[in-house]
């Protein structure tokens, strides 16, 4: 509405002023609107395009392959191979379409309603989330992985991830040796800040020691980021991540910053020969017990056998299945490793270090003998020889070729605790080797005063060494 002059010459000073006022405000506005514009389209046109692309896109995690454990003559002991997953992507999908695709999944590649019915269950609670990848099954077998891509052209939204994962070659064979990966637990990953929740890392045997080395360093891409702020990484069907596009739909050029590839871990060498360990791991079929064989010149191990054992290859896919349960709370500890975790009584082997500590110290010479009728007395108990009818009278010779129970008994009594204690450290007893295995158990060689640590507050008679 547009005011004549007679209008403005009528209209109260005051009320003139006041719309002078509010016109320059309006203009002021409109200028600094305008001058805004400028500065955001013109002048920094670049920085904010580069911020919108940042939002647009994310530099997602290449994990890096892990490297080879090679055992003697370079046989491959573990290494990684390519795994398969079937994930879904409920935006790709019409909802109405969902309840079919997971019972067309059900019928190719074997999920049960219950799987079906928890999948869907999966894909609605996904629905303020459409662009993320919901995992369907991982690791899928080759020959149900085939019928799946002979019928893609009716599983909307059904895409193939590739991802490279570990494999055991041999299985149970030298598997406690080897170890396994699992998932980084909360307090370890306090102490690697290098690492992320969710990734593995070795949890036992070789895996854990030589973490570092065969971990590799991750790469990264530039990956779209969709409406929902999720991120989409994609993979050809060699396990190659897809390039991205620009908010053109055209593909981002393959630069440097857009795509570092991973390096892989590097591979170690072990002196484990793995036949010999097969052989030795089948000597032991059926039983609880140790062997382990040791190069005599170099001390190189060749064969580190325990029994029972466990196939590290049951960790490598996520999830608890009936076969991890199983050996996780396997009551004879297939877990443990019988060589080098636990500690048993040494045995008669033991008596020829027993005959060193006497000779040295003089407590006895070859020709000291004593008679074995069979059994052995000192005060009110009796310990009986292997041999029932007994040995007769030997000496060092016999003694160690016939392994007389009497004889060492009698040797040991002159000896004394202690200085058998000190042979045996001597002989390195109780010493932890220093092998290159987790959890190694060094032992106990008692001795007087080992004992009276035993019971610091408790009576006289409980802390003194009795022969």
């Amino acid at each position: 509405m547009r005011l004549d002059a007679a209008a403005k010459k009528n209209m109260p000073e005051d009320l003139q002023f006041r719309l002078r006022n509010v016109a320059g405000v309006l203009v002021l506005a409109l200028l600094l609107l305008a001058a805004r514009l400028w500065h955001l389209q013109i002048v920094h046109w670049d920085e904010y395009r580069n911020r919108a692309d940042n939002q647009r896109l994310h530099m997602q995690r290449l994990d890096a392959p892990r490297g080879r454990i090679h055992g003697a003559g370079g046989a491959v002991l573990a290494d990684n191979r390519v795994s398969h997953d079937l994930v879904f992507i409920p935006a790709e999908c019409e909802p109405e379409r969902w309840a079919e695709i997971c019972e067309r999944l059900g019928a190719l590649i074997g999920l049960s309603p219950e799987r079906q019915a928890a999948l869907l269950q999966r894909i609605e609670e996904g629905r303020r989330e459409p662009y993320r990848q919901i995992p369907i099954v991982r690791d899928v077998p080759w020959h149900r992985l085939t019928r799946v891509e002979e019928n893609m052209w009716s599983l909307p939204g059904v895409h193939t991830v590739v991802r490279h994962q570990r494999r055991y070659v041999h299985g149970e064979t030298a598997g406690q040796l080897l170890g396994y990966l699992g998932e980084i637990g909360p307090e370890e990953l306090e102490r690697r800040p290098e690492y992320s929740m969710g990734d593995l890392i070795g949890l036992a045997g070789l895996e854990r020691v030589y973490e570092a080395t065969l971990r590799g360093m991750d790469g990264h891409l530039l990956v779209n980021r969709y409406a929902s702020g999720v991120p989409q990484l994609r993979t050809d069907a060699y396990g190659n991540p897809t390039i991205p596009f620009d908010s053109f739909g055209r593909p981002i050029k393959e630069e440097k910053e857009f795509r570092v590839p991973p390096v892989p871990g590097e591979s170690i060498n072990v002196t484990l020969d793995i036949g010999l360990q097969a052989m030795s791991e089948q000597l032991l079929r059926g039983e609880q017990g140790a062997i382990v064989v040791l190069d005599a010149d170099t001390g190189a191990v060749l064969a580190l056998a325990s029994a029972p054992g466990y196939d590290p290859n049951i960790f490598v896919t996520p999830g608890y299945s009936r076969e991890r349960l199983a050996a996780l709370s396997d009551p004879v500890k297939s877990m443990r490793h019988r060589a080098f975790q636990e500690v048993q009584p040494p045995g008669s082997i033991f008596k020829v270090l027993v005959q060193i500590a006497a000779l040295e110290e003089g407590t006895a010479n070859a020709h000291t003998s004593y008679r074995c009728t069979g059994s052995f007395t000192l005060h009110n108990h009796t310990k009986r020889c292997w041999r029932p009818g007994g040995h007769g009278s030997v000496a060092a010779v016999d003694a160690l070729a016939y392994s007389c129970d009497v004889y060492y008994y009698n040797v040991g009594l002159e000896l004394g605790v202690d200085r058998i204690h000190d042979w045996a450290r001597r002989f390195s007893f109780g010493v932890a080797t220093g092998l290159d295995l987790p959890g190694e158990t060094p032992g106990t060689v008692p001795s007087q005063a080992w004992k009276a640590e035993q019971f610091p507050d408790g009576e006289p008679w409980r802390r003194r060494w009795y022969p």
